[in-house]
């Protein structure tokens, strides 16, 4: 038995609520640069449209859903766009441990949430290795916040990514690509088994977002997956966290 809803619901529901949750926690964190009227109305809408949302879900109204469910899009999309457009450029320019570090170093009221945020996109959109941004954020915030930090935000990114790859199917494969790295992963899981997901988010042999695409295209059960990730983000999230103390 699986443990999330059946697709229709996770696409139609679970998502558009999702959305929601994330565009009014970053906006409250990240907008403090901006007029305090955006700080208010962004969040705000995004509640509101939640709460519309498991509205018409119970009242089953499909059209007045639909319409719903675009309007989360295009105010998560607008939204996510602002904030992708400064943070990632920043990003990719510093890519290095030092530039990390100095990005966290300048938006130090905001560090922790900025932290969380890069751990929970590296294994979907960011080609960063965790090393590096783990390091980098022990530097600066400590080895245990960045501990706990990153290990709740690389294991919720690695979810995030397994849900979509398993919704998305042949669409995202053909978008996402990473032909030979996914054969690289069939191979590994038809030699060794499911177990060796574990050793491969473990050690850097494939990116994070390799293994999340081949479990969700593959269909692997999510309480097979999941268990497997939660034991071994834990080891590399503790390991990498407290290196950097050791020289």
């Amino acid at each position: 038995m699986d443990l999330f809803p059946d697709k229709h619901t996770l696409k139609h529901l679970v998502l558009p609520l999702v959305l929601c949750g994330l565009t009014a926690y970053l906006a409250i964190h990240l907008l403090d640069a901006m007029p305090a009227l955006y700080q208010s109305l962004i969040p705000a809408g995004a509640l509101l449209l939640a709460g519309l949302k498991i509205l018409v879900w119970v009242k089953k109204w499909p059209r007045s859903s639909k319409v719903i469910n675009y309007l989360i899009y295009y105010l998560t999309g607008a939204f996510l766009a602002l904030i992708l457009i400064h943070s990632v450029t920043r990003l990719m320019i510093l890519t290095d441990y030092y530039g990390f570090e100095y990005i966290l170093q300048q938006n130090m009221g905001h560090a922790l949430s900025l932290f969380f945020l890069i751990c929970f996109l590296q294994p979907i959109l960011l080609p960063v290795p965790e090393p590096v941004t783990i390091m980098a954020g022990s530097a600066v915030l400590g080895p245990f916040n960045a501990f706990i930090i990153s290990y709740l935000g690389t294991v919720l990114g690695i979810i995030t990514m397994y849900l979509l790859a398993k919704m998305g199917g042949d669409r995202l494969k053909a978008m996402k690509g990473h032909a030979k790295g996914l054969d690289r992963y069939d191979r590994y899981l038809d030699r060794y088994g499911p177990w060796v997901i574990a050793v491969l988010l473990i050690f850097p042999v494939l990116p994070d977002e390799i293994i999340c695409l081949g479990a969700g295209f593959s269909g692997l059960n999510s309480r097979r997956f999941i268990p497997l990730v939660l034991v071994s983000k834990l080891v590399t999230s503790y390991v990498l966290s407290y290196l950097p103390g050791i020289f």
